[in-house]
């Protein structure tokens, strides 16, 4: 995998931003970053398309009812078609939901070594 500057701006963005104010949103990538939020969406699908591996936790899952988070979930899912190898991941640090999935998929991922550059 080859990163060019431009996605390492990015990336370098959610990172400083996650540590900053923790949930990061693309509208808040696009304000750090200086672009629109349609060019932080290119942003992701260059990423994805590149092998960098993606998934996004949608926290505080536990304060949706099963109604509602079916029906947020198929949104998301729909509005994240286009982004292959792309995971959804329902998460609440009150009830545990997801937490050990994450841990698994972050545990192989800094297992697996990664050739960059």
């Amino acid at each position: 995998m080859h990163l060019y500057e431009s996605g390492e701006d990015y990336l370098e963005a959610v990172l400083v931003l996650q540590k900053k104010i923790g949930e990061v949103r693309s509208v808040d990538v696009a304000r750090y970053v200086g672009v629109s939020k349609p060019s932080v969406s290119h942003a992701v699908s260059v990423l994805c398309d590149g092998g960098f591996p993606f998934l996004v936790a949608l926290t505080k899952s536990d304060k949706l009812n099963q109604t509602e988070r079916r029906q947020r979930l198929a949104a998301l899912e729909e509005a994240f078609s286009d982004y292959e190898g792309l995971r959804l991941i329902p998460f609440s640090s009150v009830t545990g939901e997801g937490v050990e999935e994450l841990r698994e998929i972050l545990s192989s991922v800094a297992e697996e070594p990664e050739e960059l550059g």
